[in-house]
């Protein structure tokens, strides 16, 4: 994920994706390690945002998988809504 100054906005891209940064202040905390597993659930995101989907992330209980969806939003400067 990269941040980007073009036409007085910042631009966010991940991948081919490229989302203009929302200034969502979701407040501080402490960052994810970013590891090859969160690269690929951050391509996934960036493909269900792109496409004005949902994503649904599954995996072992306790793995990481909401605190992943949590930092993804904060980067991108967006409110993420958890069901």
């Amino acid at each position: 994920m990269r941040y980007y100054f073009e036409d007085e906005n910042i631009v966010v891209r991940n991948g081919i994706h490229r989302f203009d940064y929302n200034y969502e202040y979701i407040g501080s905390s402490e960052r994810l390690v970013i590891n090859p597993n969160t690269e690929k659930c951050w391509l996934s995101f960036s493909n269900a945002l792109k496409s004005k989907q949902s994503c649904m992330i599954i995996g072992a209980p306790s793995s990481g998988k909401l605190s992943t969806m949590i930092d993804y939003a904060k980067c991108c400067g967006i409110m993420p809504f958890i069901l």
